[in-house]
């Protein structure tokens, strides 16, 4: 239970009125127990949960980020929300999905926008960068061995048309909106996280 005190204060000290302030001092135990238990579960590897982890970072937010090998995963996969991870947990509630649980993050740190077209403006660009990395997959499938494939081939064909297409986008919308370098900067800076 919180101590509670009443602290008079003076204005100025020729002044005989006073105020009051009632002061609520917390232990360091209720602190610790009234803070957020985040836990981040995922593979050891950047991947779908780096951007979460950078929003941690970010915040500078404390949390408990699992790391699984593949052998760890196995077992676990029934277990999980749609069998995939990142999964998120907040003081034991479950969340899944890594666009989710970025958006959550972010809007919970602070990072989603200052309103809410800012916050769409954001998610467009997350979007965005989302189809970016779907039409790298047949790329990375190969180089990580979970599909076959010439790499050099697939990086002609696929990647750097891909890269090209991603960041001409990208650089049409900064060039639109050059004039506005506050929302410029924190359009980067929260799309940074996701890259």
């Amino acid at each position: 239970m919180p101590l509670k005190a009443v602290v008079t204060l003076d204005k100025h000290p020729l002044q005989r009125r006073k105020n009051r302030l009632l002061v609520t001092v917390f232990s360091r135990q209720e602190t610790e127990k009234n803070m957020v238990h985040y836990k981040l579960t995922y593979f050891d590897g950047r991947g779908l949960a780096e951007c979460a982890r950078q929003l941690f970072a970010l915040a500078d937010q404390p949390y408990e980020d699992v790391r699984l090998t593949k052998e760890q995963f196995a077992p676990l996969k029934a277990s999980l929300p749609f069998g995939q991870v990142p999964v998120l947990e907040v003081d034991g509630k479950e969340l899944a999905q890594s666009q989710a649980i970025n958006r959550y993050l972010a809007k919970t740190f602070g990072f989603a926008g200052k309103d809410a077209f800012e916050e769409a403006v954001i998610n467009s660009l997350v979007d965005l960068y989302t189809d970016y990395r779907t039409e790298l997959k047949p790329y990375f499938y190969a180089l990580l061995g979970f599909a076959p494939g010439d790499l050099d081939k697939l990086a002609k064909e696929t990647m750097v048309p891909a890269r090209d297409k991603f960041l001409g986008f990208v650089t049409k919308f900064l060039k639109k909106n050059a004039d506005s370098g506050a929302l410029i900067t924190r359009l980067l800076a929260a799309l940074k996280t996701y890259i």
